[in-house]
């Protein structure tokens, strides 16, 4: 990772916990000008097999990608 990359994990998170940190940690990475955030959700082995994390992520980003000055890409 260089000064302008970030990564954020949410392995072992619930969807509510989850999406909380997601906020938290993108408004942090655009006051600190962090050019790219890698977002870790998992693939829902603890979930009974069901990835829950990667829908909501990606729903969450989705949205936020509407709005144009939001800076948000996948």
């Amino acid at each position: 990772m260089t000064p302008t990359e970030r990564t954020l994990d949410l392995h072992g998170c619930t969807a509510d916990v989850a999406l909380e940190k997601l906020r938290l940690e993108l408004a942090s990475a655009h006051r600190e000008r962090i050019g790219l955030l890698v977002v870790i959700h998992g693939r829902g082995w603890r979930s009974g097999g069901k990835a829950v994390l990667p829908k909501v992520v990606r729903d969450y980003l989705g949205e936020l990608e509407q709005h144009p000055r939001s800076g948000v890409r996948r």
